[in-house]
């Protein structure tokens, strides 16, 4: 150290003898006091070198990265938009047969030779229980995107469409932006890593692993929901309600005519199914009836048995009463 005060003293003097310039003595102090200056930062314990270090890290991440990054964000999604769409389909079907295991089956055959899969499934066998008899299902399917308008074309034909809709939701900005945040995350990460190797302190050491843990989890994340957007754009969904019928719903409009003919008989059919339902509902019921019967009959039989009792109870009474007064009625005219 005092070399090197020794040597910054004489750099001064030879700056101050120097002959030929008006102004030498001014610039000469400048330099001296510039050079004492650095002296002491640099005998600063080593604590400005670290405090410039991490500016300069801080500064490496805040402005190369966040340039480089914006500029592949935008590129990235002028090129994904224009290529290709992030699509999520959603059909909504409504349908109806007369044969329903008939088309249970089809809907089932045509979900695995389109490479689909059957994700939630709620069936009703038709048990005749509290008078109904119909089976019906709720059927949420997942479709491959490009066999979708081939499923819904072949249900179509299979059965009788009541209600049906689409809904298309457009989730390509979110994707592109997941995707660029998530290629600055791994920028950031490589730099990081390399940062890590040179690192000397451990107070950098602890921040960049930091920072590195909290990049990890943002990019398992990002991948989580990237996948789950995958799934739902390759694979469309079809909720689809099927529900067996006795005679199918007329598509086209109908006349006067037909209208009062089709009521009638659907007044009719409904009058006989309700016979049926209340036969079927008697059936049922019947063990119930008959042990009821059996205890009202057990009932009444008691109640018989003990009033005849109670009326031989009262006659006997009554004939003690009268041969008392007989005897007594004797008594008095044998005195």
């Amino acid at each position: 150290m005092k070399n090197r005060m020794w040597v910054l003293g004489l750099a001064a003097a030879a700056v101050l003898c120097f002959p030929g310039c008006g102004s030498g003595n001014t610039e000469a102090t400048a330099a001296a006091d510039t050079a004492m200056a650095e002296t002491a930062v640099y005998n600063d314990s080593g604590a400005v070198y670290q405090q410039n270090y991490q500016q300069n890290y801080l500064q490496e991440f805040d402005e190369e990265p966040v340039e480089e990054s914006a500029q592949a964000e935008e590129a990235g999604s002028t090129d994904l938009v224009a290529s290709n769409r992030k699509l999520i389909k959603t059909v909504y079907m409504d349908v109806e047969t007369s044969s329903f295991d008939e088309l249970f089956s089809n809907v089932e055959g045509r979900v695995k030779a389109l490479g689909g899969y059957i994700e939630n499934m709620n069936a009703y066998n038709g048990n005749g229980r509290n008078g109904n008899s119909s089976k019906h299902a709720n059927l949420t399917i997942r479709i491959p995107k490009e066999a979708l308008d081939q499923f819904v074309t072949e249900v179509s034909e299979y059965s009788n469409v009541i209600s049906r809709s689409e809904d298309t939701q457009d989730v390509t900005m979110q994707y592109v932006d997941l995707e660029s945040h998530k290629k600055a995350l791994q920028t950031e990460q490589e730099r990081l890593l390399a940062l890590l190797e040179s690192a000397e302190s451990m107070e950098d050491i602890i921040a960049i692993e930091q920072r590195l843990s909290e990049i990890r989890y943002e990019m398992e994340s990002m991948e989580s929901q990237l996948r789950t957007y995958d799934n739902l754009v390759d694979y469309s969904t079809v909720n689809l309600n099927i529900e067996e019928v006795e005679e199918l719903t007329p598509v086209r409009e109908e006349t006067a005519m037909q209208q009062m003919t089709n009521g009638f008989a659907s007044s009719f059919r409904s009058l006989i199914k309700g016979i049926r339902n209340f036969l079927i509902w008697l059936v049922i019921c019947l063990p119930y009836f008959i042990f009821i019967g059996i205890i009202a009959a057990l009932v009444i039989w008691l109640i018989r048995i003990l009033k005849k009792k109670r009326i031989k109870k009262l006659m006997q009474q009554q004939d003690m009463r009268k041969n008392m007064q007989q005897d007594v009625h004797e008594d008095i005219q044998q005195e």
